[in-house]
């Protein structure tokens, strides 16, 4: 039995822990229950050319000022509503009945989420068959926003408080 004295000397260090522990308290570092916050990051308001206004156009004409441009939820609400025109049957009553209520529900004023911007990045680069992700485009537009305007401009364009965040 080759094995007793190895297991012999390990009971001996975790009860020796175990003592330490009981008399002079735990080493490791506690936890709190909650859960801290970070700090709410403050809308950044962005001022947009002429160029990109003409680009933009679609999405910015009938929005209040205070909208976001880009609203997950008014995207959704507008691919259903698309799907239901070209749809080939009749919606049952009960379908009717649900998309009448929902019609008349106002949609939350909400911005995309980080993973549902990040997928709908990654749906759009599927459908023109480029290979790019949310970072890549964040990153490459503080570097060309940099380089044309300065550090400051980028910083300030993607709301950060210091330029080596992205």
């Amino acid at each position: 039995m080759a094995l007793v004295p190895g297991m012999i000397k390990g009971l001996g260090v975790t009860f020796g822990t175990m003592w330490r522990t009981i008399t002079q308290g735990a080493v490791t570092v506690q936890y709190p229950h909650v859960k801290e916050q970070p700090p709410t990051r403050a809308r950044g308001v962005i001022a947009l050319g002429p160029q990109a206004i003409a680009i933009l156009q679609r999405w910015i004409h009938g929005r209040e000022p205070g909208d976001y441009l880009f609203n997950p939820l008014r995207e959704r609400k507008r691919k259903r509503d698309d799907g239901s025109k070209e749809r080939k049957s009749k919606p049952t009553p009960k379908q009717k009945a649900e998309r009448d209520r929902n019609a008349t529900k106002p949609i939350p004023n909400k911005p995309y989420s980080m993973g549902d911007f990040a997928q709908a990045v990654r749906r759009a680069a599927k459908k023109c068959g480029a290979k790019v992700t949310a970072y890549q485009l964040r990153h490459g537009c503080k570097m060309r926003i940099a380089r044309e305007h300065g550090a400051d401009a980028a910083r300030a364009v993607l709301g950060q408080k210091s330029i080596e965040s992205t």
